[in-house]
């Protein structure tokens, strides 16, 4: 009798797109994006510019990755992804090398633009667009520990470039920082450009998929449904009334020591680490509609909190909960974006609705710190905006909620 041979099992190339996807955020996203604040103080230090003037880049970078994540869909069709992930890490290359080489600061702002196609190329939305072309199941919790590892790359980035930063008797040290951050970007761009492939066929999970997912629609018809812009307006609001950039100078001025404020931050890092990966879990093993409320809800919880904090044992309780639930509600700005827009739009539409909503609310990301300063401006507080902050979120919910049903009777209309 002839001993019957196992087929041997094939490997999954989808696990190698997973690990480049990781290297792209850890590198690109988090040296690059992520870690940058660390180089505002020593910047405009040595080369005498003003904050204002010098953080005006993030302008050009917020700006530049709206219009460009506009033209993504169109863009991937014509040269795909691979094209696409190499030029956005060579725009990162270039942010780097622009800010490096910079004696004004319209160098720099050229570096704000480079860093902008880098983020729209090679950053959350694009590889949001990967993971869903190469798996079927359990896409959330795989978006979300894909999506963690940007905040590693920060805390990664920040032990290595400190102390190039801060070299004794060196005040250009940053000049570096941002040619080690380049020199890393290339080798990861050689290696991306080695192994990364397009998804040219289709496997039988992905058929069966197909079949039962649901489509959604055409984007030209999509436009016409109004739950489609109540859904974005409430991503843009989530965006714009953030807390999280006006938090820590708050915390300052309340009356707590820079190390508590460390603190606060710490545990803000730390938890959205695990606050992405929750998402994606509570996503594949719940439903959206409570993977969603979980980050509305702590985002609204975590507003309140932050406006009855006082410099006493019980206001430090309070702002270091503040800070994790702030952490738990920020998944609706990263991974749930994607999520929400396949689950609630379809895979029809899903490149070009995705391109739109990441663009509206980049906008939203934008002009969050000075729209949330202004009436600190004006009357010495942020009261005005903590009350219009919580207003807002509590009509994000209910209208995220009223969204999600629309769709649900939509959908079943369909079937």
């Amino acid at each position: 009798m002839i001993p019957e041979v196992k087929e041997k099992q094939k490997f999954d190339y989808k696990w190698i797109i997973a690990a480049m996807s990781i290297l792209i955020l850890f590198v690109g996203v988090g040296f690059c994006s992520s870690a940058k604040n660390i180089f505002i103080a020593p910047v405009t230090s040595a080369m005498g510019f003003s904050r204002s003037a010098f953080t005006l880049s993030d302008t050009f970078r917020y700006a530049t990755t709206a219009i460009a994540t506009m033209f993504l869909d169109r863009l991937i069709n014509r040269f795909g992804i691979r094209k696409l992930l190499i030029a956005g890490m060579i725009s990162y290359i270039a942010s780097s090398l622009f800010n490096a080489f910079a004696t004004s600061l319209w160098m720099f702002y050229l570096g704000g633009v480079c860093l902008g196609l880098g983020m729209a190329f090679a950053a959350i939305t694009m590889v949001s667009i990967i993971v869903n072309k190469w798996f079927t199941k359990s896409k959330g919790t795989v978006l979300g520990v894909i999506l963690a590892s940007n905040g590693l790359g920060s805390a990664v980035a920040i032990w290595i470039f400190e102390p190039l930063i801060y070299e004794a008797g060196n005040a250009f040290g940053f000049r570096n920082a941002y040619l080690l951050s380049a020199a890393i970007v290339a080798v990861v761009t050689v290696v991306v450009a080695v192994l990364y492939r397009e998804k040219t066929e289709e496997t039988e999970e992905m058929k069966t998929e197909k079949k039962t997912a649901w489509e959604g629609f055409e984007y030209e018809t999509l436009k016409r449904k109004p739950y489609f812009y109540i859904v974005v307006g409430c991503l843009f609001v989530s965006c714009l009334f953030s807390l999280y950039s006006i938090a820590t100078p708050y915390y300052t001025d309340v009356g707590f020591d820079s190390s508590f404020v460390a603190l606060t931050m710490s545990v803000f890092s730390v938890g959205l680490i695990f606050a992405k990966i929750l998402a994606g879990v509570i996503y594949d093993k719940c439903v959206l509609r409570t993977a969603v409320n979980m980050c509305l809800i702590a985002d609204i919880v975590s507003k309140l909190l932050i406006v009855i904090v006082t410099v006493t044992a019980t206001g430090k309780v309070l702002a270091v909960a503040q800070s994790a639930l702030k952490a738990v509600a920020m998944p609706i700005e990263t991974v749930m974006v994607s999520i929400i827009v396949l689950d609630l739009f379809g895979g029809k539409s899903f490149n070009k609705a995705l391109a739109v909503v990441t663009s509206v609310f980049t906008v939203g990301q934008a002009i969050n710190q000075p729209f949330l300063n202004l009436p600190y401006d004006i009357l010495g507080n942020y009261s005005i905006s903590f009350v219009g902050s919580i207003i807002a979120s509590v009509i994000a919910v209910i209208l995220m909620n009223y969204a999600i049903s629309a769709v649900r009777k939509d959908a079943a209309k369909q079937k």
